[in-house]
């Protein structure tokens, strides 16, 4: 099981809030370790607070920099929180930074390529419904307007 996996079945056992403040004690401990890093930022982007989403992509951008180890992850969690937000050019720009960084050799490669594959398709796929959404809506006010042009010029004809 991959480290995301873990962290998700630890907040479905003991729910989100109680593994924010658990992560948090550890985050704020003298010395924490980078795990205790990376998990505190993880769990943050998770949140429904956007100020704290926005504090655990802080983090865990700051953290894949420094800790190669982790930086598959981070760039998992911060490109899954950005699609979370609506920043879909940040959300893309992440899963694609993530689908380049695996060499063939890295055992993480197949769990965490994968995971974002599907990501920057689902991006992809928001992207074009959200733009299909807005021709649709362009489309019926211009007819609406047509429809009012032809309706006012006919009334003071």
């Amino acid at each position: 099981m991959g480290v995301e996996e873990n962290l998700l079945l630890e907040e479905e056992e003991e729910g989100h809030d109680e593994q924010l403040n658990r992560c948090e004690t550890a985050y704020k401990t003298k010395n924490a370790s980078t795990t205790a890093v990376f998990e505190y930022g993880w769990v943050l982007t998770r949140d429904e607070d956007v100020d704290k989403v926005n504090e655990g992509i802080k983090l865990l951008k700051a953290l894949q920099y420094e800790v190669k180890s982790t930086r598959g992850h981070a760039l998992l969690a911060i490109s899954q929180a950005y699609f979370r937000l609506g920043e879909y050019n940040s959300a893309r720009k992440h899963a694609h930074m993530l689908i380049k960084l695996y060499p063939r050799t890295d055992p993480e490669r197949n769990e965490n390529l994968k995971k974002a594959i599907e990501l920057h398709k689902k991006i992809r796929s928001e992207v074009q419904h959200r733009g299909m959404k807005f021709f649709g809506m362009i489309w019926v006010v211009g007819v609406a307007m047509a429809v009012g042009f032809i309706a006012y010029r006919n009334r003071n004809s």
